[in-house]
């Protein structure tokens, strides 16, 4: 999990997006890894190359069929 730079804590508000960066409020620090992990996205790959539509790939991963499709 994230942690601030500066106190270390675990708690924090995200404040959107800028430049591909996560960024979070109070303090302006970002983090670079944004989006779902790269097992999910390599699951999901292998199930579209069996043959497994997007709807069945997201219910499987328990995401929705857009984050399946992206």
């Amino acid at each position: 999990m994230e942690r601030c730079p500066k106190c270390k804590s675990t708690k924090f508000c995200k404040e959107g997006i800028a430049k591909g960066k996560q960024r979070f409020k109070r303090l302006q620090f970002s983090f670079y890894h944004i989006g779902k992990p790269e097992k999910l996205k390599r699951d999901a790959l292998i199930l579209y190359l069996e043959g497994l539509g997007f709807r069945s790939i997201a219910r499987f991963l328990k995401v929705s069929h857009v984050t399946a499709f992206n």
